[in-house]
């Protein structure tokens, strides 16, 4: 049974039963009373103040604890900031109830099965997507504000793969989204605006986005699993790129349009059309310590006006080329770009083979004289 601290109604129900277990054994009736909360045991170490469960709950008499919330949307209108709201395992969608998108309150905690990123034994699954801002739909929708607000342990899913469909959609919100589940939707979390919003630990297993940031503060995406295709898309601003993994053929892993964001070991294990980092307009990332074991196409594309930092000589790049099938740096701006302190397939990178150039660029290598390609 859970036993928890409860809110007013609850001790109004042990108040009640204590009383009638009194009066039953002052008339001398000795009977065991069983008084039992339906609702199921959370992790341990977890103490939510609203319980969620599809199987138990009941929204019309709902107090979210002894009786839970059977939708996680009745759960996000009773919510209070700074409160702990905890989804049992269990199917969550429209047909039981669920109303999309749903919407999260700025500081609150919605969590599932974080420690099986919500896909244990009985997988805690929301399904379904609705407008969350112009064309984008979305199975959730964060909160603005500065933070707080926390989704973990949940496999969230929009149920089609259809343009623009997200899994969490958020703007100017300092959320953070960990330990998920994304699959069975065309992106997994798109996030937009201001705010430092923190996207750490997930599986994203999406047709086209993991996640497409075009925040313009300083997000943060790091150790998550892109698999089969998925990718980082847009990136703008400051923001932090590590220590993610990616496998399965696509277009590209990380696409940085603007902005000077950190690029710092991330493993790309698959073929890109458009290079494992793709680079375009005024993209000036630093790339340190990744590796690419890219098997066909590109490690590193650079168009436009992008102009990254590789690596210097008092800063070298870190960066392994040595898995490369394809090329290692295709150059196709005019910008000269440093590539120095990084190890490729041979002790040094051959000039048309594991650097190429396409247009009046350039590429240094080396901090000696000639070790360059252009």
């Amino acid at each position: 049974m859970y036993i928890r601290k409860g809110r007013d109604n609850g001790y109004l129900v042990f108040f009640v039963g204590l009383t009638l277990l009194t009066l039953l054994s002052s008339c001398g009736v000795m009977r065991t009373l069983k008084i039992r909360c339906a609702a199921p045991d959370p992790p341990s170490g977890l103490d939510p103040d609203i319980i969620v469960s599809a199987r138990y709950g009941d929204d019309v008499i709902a107090d979210g604890d002894c009786t839970p919330y059977r939708t996680v949307t009745a759960a996000m209108k009773a919510v209070k900031a700074d409160e702990v709201v905890w989804v049992a395992p269990g199917i969550y969608d429209a047909e039981r109830g669920e109303k999309f998108p749903i919407q999260l309150p700025p500081g609150v905690t919605l969590v599932g099965d974080e420690a099986n990123k919500g896909s244990g034994p009985v997988p805690t699954v929301i399904i379904g997507s609705g407008p969350a801002y112009k064309n984008y739909h979305a199975t959730i929708k964060g909160a603005g504000g500065a933070g707080g607000t926390t989704v973990s342990g949940l496999a969230i899913r929009t149920g089609d793969k259809k343009l623009l469909r997200f899994g969490i959609y958020s703007a100017d919100a300092g959320i953070t989204i960990r330990n998920n589940n994304f699959s069975d939707s065309y992106g997994g979390v798109t996030l937009h605006g201001g705010g430092d919003p923190l996207v750490e630990g997930n599986v994203f297993k999406t047709s086209a986005y993991g996640v497409y940031t075009h925040c313009l503060g300083t997000a943060t995406i790091r150790k998550n699993d892109f698999i089969e295709g998925s990718y980082i898309d847009n990136v703008h601003g400051d923001a932090i790129i590590k220590e993610n993994n990616f496998s399965g053929n696509s277009y590209r892993a990380i696409s940085v349009q603007y902005g000077n964001p950190l690029v710092e070991g991330n493993s790309f294990h698959a073929s890109y059309v458009h290079g494992a980092l793709s680079l375009h307009y005024e993209a000036s990332p630093v790339v340190r310590g990744n590796r690419f074991e890219v098997q066909g196409g590109n490690g590193v594309q650079i168009k436009g006006q992008a102009q990254p930092d590789l690596g210097t000589a008092s800063d070298p790049g870190g960066n392994v080329f040595t898995g490369t099938g394809g090329t290692a740096i295709v150059n196709e701006s005019g910008a000269v770009v440093y590539a120095v302190g990084n190890r490729w397939n041979s002790d040094k990178p051959v000039c048309g083979t594991d650097i190429k150039i396409v247009k009046s660029g350039k590429v240094v290598w080396g901090a000696g004289a000639g070790e360059s390609c252009d």
